[in-house]
């Protein structure tokens, strides 16, 4: 189970130094554990707008879906690529 938004108060608030410094300091299934969710956080392409917009999308529903599939992606629902999120987007309004 991912805490995504005790992760990314965390993470946003330490510079890599401060990252990296933890990474020495913690046992090998944390540091695996921090380390997918930077590289799967880094790797995120999300969709446009404009994307969104043409699936029927408007105003609020586009920040809650991005909300959505972000969460998707951590749970391995979906592949971080912009078409792959579109798609899941598209299956799950």
């Amino acid at each position: 189970n991912w805490n995504l938004l005790q992760m990314d108060n965390l993470m946003s608030s330490w510079d890599p130094f401060l990252i990296s410094l933890a990474k020495q300091e913690i046992d090998k299934e944390r540091k695996s554990l921090l380390d997918k969710y930077l590289n799967l956080r880094d790797s995120i392409e999300f969709p446009t707008g404009n994307d969104l917009k043409e699936i029927g999308l408007k105003g609020k529903e586009i920040g809650y879906f991005i909300k959505i599939s972000r969460k998707a992606v951590f749970k391995e629902q979906s592949d971080p690529d912009r078409k792959s999120i579109l798609d899941w987007i598209k299956n799950n309004v």
